[in-house]
């Protein structure tokens, strides 16, 4: 599993799928998964997040990959993980 978490401004967050599965489950207007059919625009998407993470966070199955990929690209939230 991974993707990126999106905090928006307007108190929305955004999953958007890299890979692995998700489901959506009920009905939350606060929280939403964006799935890209189009590899293009999933590209152009993903070229504006790089480097500069700020309010997204990288999240996987593998904890050492995203805490390695948050901290290289600055993300500024702050990820919580149970020992």
């Amino acid at each position: 599993m991974g993707g990126y978490l999106i905090f928006h401004p307007n108190k929305k967050v955004e999953i958007l799928r890299m890979y692995g599965y998700f489901n959506e489950i009920g009905d939350t207007s606060s929280l939403y998964l964006n799935q890209y059919d189009d590899n293009y625009r999933l590209n152009k998407r993903l070229d504006s997040i790089q480097g500069t993470y700020g309010s997204k966070v990288w999240i996987s199955d593998v904890i050492d990959e995203e805490k390695d990929a948050n901290l290289k690209n600055s993300s500024k939230v702050k990820a919580i993980y149970p020992k």
